[in-house]
């Protein structure tokens, strides 16, 4: 994606699962695009629902942001 966003081919940038609340693997990446003037589109900021549904997935993934909000009552 680095090398597409440094092509000028588009003005845009769409991204997939790499940029919300416990991945920020692209943040690097957006700031290129930042700096470019380029627009972002985040197509699963939710992580495809891992940050949308009751699993157990989610519930461990998020356990670091509710302690960092003074929570310490477990998801339902």
């Amino acid at each position: 994606m680095r090398e597409y966003a440094e092509s000028g081919a588009s003005d845009v940038l769409l991204t997939h699962n790499r940029y919300m609340l416990v991945d920020r693997r692209n943040e690097e990446l957006l700031d290129l695009v930042a700096e470019r003037g380029m627009g972002v589109f985040n197509a699963a900021p939710s992580g495809g629902g891992i940050l949308a549904g009751r699993s157990e997935t989610a519930r461990n993934a998020l356990a670091p942001c509710r302690l960092a909000r003074g929570s310490t009552a477990p998801h339902p």
